[in-house]
């Protein structure tokens, strides 16, 4: 077999596909380097999910991403009740890994609340493969970065609300109403 002298150390973070996440030995490896391991959990059961976070119970690296395994998934399987569903049976961080036809699934995602998004680019999404039609172009890629940096900054949290100067003009310009100084009778201009 070949050998390559990788030092993953140098990585932020590592990726397990869905299909590995049951392959302790993989995710316990890349554990021990020492950074970030995010684990997408599609195809795999609650109870198997629920296995690998009692197997790393201790390890504050490990992040779950919720994953439905289409390529691609369409709106309406999506499972993005499973987001919620990781965060109640895991206190580590939570993040989606998007196969969807429609990028703004993600936005549901981000409403919901991850720390982490995962969406793949492609140049054309008419390619041959199956990860092209489920991944995002580079126009659509930078939108969703702009609606993650705004997750990033809280703007989905629970926050008091603030009127903004551009409110507070269109209240004084179109949210009054006209009135006579006297009774006018049906009719008159």
């Amino acid at each position: 077999g070949m050998y390559i002298d990788l030092d993953l150390t140098k990585f932020d973070f590592l990726k397990v596909p869905s299909a590995e996440m049951g392959n302790r030995e993989l995710v316990s490896g890349l554990l021990d380097v020492g950074c970030d391991v995010l684990v997408s959990t599609g195809m795999h059961t609650d109870e198997e999910i629920r296995g690998l976070i009692a197997w790393c119970q201790d390890s504050r690296r490990l992040i779950l991403l919720h994953s439905v395994s289409n390529y691609p998934t369409r709106l309406e399987n999506s499972q993005l009740g499973g987001i919620r569903r990781l965060k109640s049976i895991f206190s580590g961080r939570i993040g989606y890994s998007s196969h969807d036809s429609d990028w703004e699934t993600c936005l549901v995602a981000l409403g919901i609340g991850i720390d982490y998004l995962e969406r793949h680019v492609t140049i054309d999404k008419e390619m041959d493969g199956v990860d092209h039609s489920s991944s995002s172009t580079f126009d659509e890629v930078a939108r969703l970065a702009d609606y993650c940096r705004l997750a990033a900054a809280g703007q989905y949290l629970d926050s008091p609300r603030v009127v903004n100067q551009g409110e507070k003009m269109a209240l004084q310009n179109i949210g009054r109403g006209l009135y006579a100084k006297s009774d006018l009778s049906a009719g008159t201009k």
